[in-house]
């Protein structure tokens, strides 16, 4: 897993605050995510997730419109129901 640039200025900043990126429309990925931090103590927990097409909405495909969706909505959900 590759950090986001957000990550690296956090890690820049000399803070002990740990990251990770990860897909989140994958729920085996998200129990993994919080099995590594289980033994830290969390004060806040950032889920945001994005995803998005370079396109304007009425050319976007329903299959695409579902990508961000799921992205978007139930995968930044998904990091807050299983912790």
């Amino acid at each position: 897993m590759l950090p986001l640039p957000a990550a690296l200025h956090i890690r820049n900043m000399q803070s002990a605050t740990p990251t990770l990126s990860l897909d989140v429309r994958q729920p085996q990925a998200v129990a993994d995510a919080l099995a590594a931090f289980a033994q830290q103590h969390i004060d806040v927990l950032l889920s945001g997730a994005a995803g998005n097409f370079p396109a304007a909405p009425a050319n976007l495909s329903p299959n695409g419109f579902k990508s961000v969706i799921d992205i978007d909505l139930l995968g930044s959900l998904s990091t807050d129901i299983q912790n």
